[in-house]
């Protein structure tokens, strides 16, 4: 595989970085291979008609619609617990989260997943109320509308999470709202 980071050609910020491969040969793309065309937002194109596609992302651009959005469910006084990336540990964030939730206090978070190519968050309102949003690298499937609402071109879904509402630590040390299989009601 190679190793490929794509830049933001005006402001620099990274849009993905991680581990590519060569479209239809399954391996690295060799020096001669690398004619650059264009980005397309999940592949490089190359000259030949071939691309470099994603194997594993390390890192990804998050649109300023996935933390807007975010906030605008917590609302105006929120604490930012953080974004939390592949690879860092989740605990003070979730902890953040938790405590903010646990207090009846505006709050949002959000977790990266490397192997899923997405970014989950959370935000929570005085009330209560807590709604997840949801940014993939590559599109969502049209039929999730019927489940969730979709927005930036079907790449990021949201919605409230069920209720009574639980915000609990899954096995990695993130936060989820639904509660995992096999818990029983006390």
């Amino acid at each position: 595989m190679n190793r490929c980071t794509i830049y933001d050609d005006r402001s620099g910020a990274v849009l993905l970085a991680g581990r590519f491969v060569l479209t239809g040969a399954g391996r690295e793309a060799r020096k001669q291979d690398l004619m650059y065309q264009a980005f397309d937002g999940t592949k490089i194109l190359l000259q030949d008609a071939r691309a470099l596609e994603p194997r594993l992302l390390t890192e990804w651009a998050i649109p300023s619609s996935f933390e807007s959005r975010l906030a605008m469910f917590a609302g105006t006084q929120a604490v930012n617990c953080g974004r939390v990336k592949p690879g860092q540990d989740p605990g003070t964030s979730s902890d953040c989260a938790l405590a903010a939730f646990q207090h009846r206090e505006p709050f949002y978070v959000s977790f990266d997943d490397a192997w899923r190519w997405a970014s989950s968050g959370f935000a929570g309102d005085p009330e209560g109320n807590i709604h997840f949003v949801e940014y993939k690298v590559i599109k969502f499937p049209e039929f999730v509308h019927s489940v969730v609402e979709l927005a930036d071109d079907n790449h990021i879904i949201f919605g409230a999470c069920p209720k009574p509402v639980t915000l609990t630590r899954t096995k990695s040390g993130q936060l989820t709202c639904v509660k995992p299989i096999g818990t029983r009601e006390k």
